[in-house]
């Protein structure tokens, strides 16, 4: 099982796929589809976005996915300018109690004990993001529930 988890890794983060523009809202619509009482979408732009479509998707519904499956509701804010698009995704779960947030991203870290998943989906939105000249951070929000944020830069 963990040598199919890792060459699921290496496949899901190496997807050979022509760049384009995305229309970030309708790609985001797609991954909440029938989640709309759990996933609100807040956003506030028209334009699109270079990049590859079916990796971003992947990447954003690993990140939106384990939101509403640690944290219930989530939120997805996109805000976008000249130089970057920001998209933070906040749940409503307890905040993580551990230092170091980016150890979340080491392949097969696991911070719960369910049975599902390997601790592989945040790396492979990671290394999607990345590939796309972007970070990903995540923090424990004041009000309470993780907020991930991704930082997509776009093309000068």
């Amino acid at each position: 099982m963990l040598v199919k988890a890792a060459l699921q890794t290496v496949k899901d983060t190496n997807i050979h796929e022509n760049i384009e523009n995305i229309n970030i809202h309708k790609l985001l619509k797609q991954i909440v589809g029938t989640q709309k009482e759990i996933i609100s979408l807040h956003i506030n732009t028209n334009e699109t976005f270079r990049g590859k479509p079916h990796a971003l998707k992947r990447a954003l519904s690993n990140v939106i996915d384990n939101g509403v499956k640690y944290g219930g509701k989530v939120d997805v804010f996109v805000k976008d300018s000249a130089h970057s698009l920001v998209i933070t995704v906040r749940d409503q779960g307890p905040v993580l109690q551990i230092l170091d947030l980016s150890s979340i991203f080491t392949p097969y870290v696991r911070l719960h004990n369910d049975k599902q998943g390997h601790g592989l989906g945040l790396g492979i939105a990671r290394n999607i993001i990345q590939a796309h000249g972007g970070e990903i951070h995540l923090f424990n929000h004041p009000q309470g529930g993780l907020a991930v944020c991704v930082i997509l830069p776009r093309a000068c």
